[in-house]
């Protein structure tokens, strides 16, 4: 099969304006039998000539002019790779199409890259947090042993020390190691959620009971914003959601005032309930907000406040919200408090 370049699209377009050319060209002249077919020969090969180089050289042209603005294209997309400019076309021909099929490809492929670039440096980020969580309990155990190895172990003074120091290492060790794993089998779909009926205000409750202690030694009161406290069903799994209160309640106390208060609330939102956890303590920097449910981040206040932790907690409870196909939100004001709102599904009526 032949390629349709210029010279072959020219000549065919030239081939068929000399015939009907000729045709009629053959029908005004005398009929006399010789003369009128030399003439008619003579002004065929003419037209075809002309109309040949003519139309080939238009042809070239046009086709140079629009591949010119696609090489120009190509050209400023490899000096600025970054660049999102999309132009637009008045012209509505096939290469000027070609020309909005390569910035829309460009387009793409550059959104392709920028996600892969994104999680390749989340790659190195998670790598580097979990490497840094990991040193701190594994070089305090090896230490522990490496006292006990070297004559530690017969001194009654410090053995029994160092190996329940060692112990709690290793108690924080596979506490990290279990938040990683709960935060992988959440991302990958592994935990399958006990969706069951749960009296939300009952649940509240327990858990208010189960960190009691921890909020009367900082003098912090806990209360639940509510008129009456009759149930307020939704459908979840209750050990995740459990998991999320407490979470979010104890993260009030470690950063609630002293003797300060945190308040709990609910609003009807026809096919949800918003939970909101509200507290007055230190409050979050604007700047920090937007990474609060980021792994392993920690605020300045966690480390002005030395407040232990992997900076996992907070995500979590987002990927366990988001695992219920619901959201969750903070706002916070410095110094003033912050207030973490998350959606449930509400339960039908039986």
């Amino acid at each position: 099969m032949t390629s349709l370049t210029p010279v072959v699209l020219s000549g065919r377009i030239a081939f068929a304006i000399s015939v009907v050319s000729s045709l009629i060209f053959f029908f005004f002249i005398p009929q006399s039998s010789l003369m009128s077919y030399l003439l008619t020969s003579g002004f065929f090969v003419f037209v075809f000539l002309f109309s040949f180089f003519l139309l080939k050289f238009s042809i070239e042209r046009f086709v140079q002019e629009k591949l010119s603005v696609i090489y120009e294209t190509i050209h400023q997309l490899k000096r600025n790779p970054i660049s999102t400019e999309k132009k637009s076309f008045k012209a509505n021909d096939p290469i000027s199409k070609v020309n909005e099929e390569v910035l829309d490809w460009h387009l793409d492929n550059q959104k392709e890259i920028n996600r892969l670039t994104e999680m390749e440096q989340y790659r190195r980020e998670f790598i580097g947090n979990v490497s840094h969580e990991l040193k701190t309990p594994v070089f305090n155990i090896q230490g522990y042993l490496l006292t006990l190895l070297e004559g530690g172990l017969e001194d009654e003074s410090i053995n029994r020390k160092y190996l329940e120091r060692a112990e709690k290492s290793v108690e924080k060790l596979i506490k990290l190691l279990n938040e990683l794993d709960m935060i992988i089998r959440l991302d990958t779909g592994e935990i399958q959620l006990n969706i069951q009926r749960i009296d939300l205000i009952e649940l509240v409750k327990e858990v208010i009971e189960s960190i009691e202690l921890k909020a009367e030694k900082k003098h912090i009161k806990i209360s639940i914003l509510r008129k009456n406290m009759e149930p307020l069903w939704i459908m979840a799994d209750e050990d995740k959601i459990t998991q999320i209160i407490t979470n979010l309640l104890i993260n009030s106390i470690k950063y609630g005032s002293e003797k300060g208060k945190t308040e709990i609330s609910f609003d009807d939102m026809k096919k949800q309930i918003l939970v909101k956890i509200k507290d007055n303590g230190v409050g979050i920097k604007d700047k920090e907000i937007s990474r609060v449910f980021d792994r392993f981040y920690r605020t300045d206040a966690a480390r002005e406040h030395d407040q232990k932790g992997f900076g996992l907690g907070l995500s979590i409870v987002k990927h366990i919200v988001e695992a219920h196909g619901q959201t969750i939100h903070v706002n916070s004001v410095k110094h003033e408090g912050s207030t973490f709102s998350f959606t449930l599904k509400k339960a039908g009526k039986r």
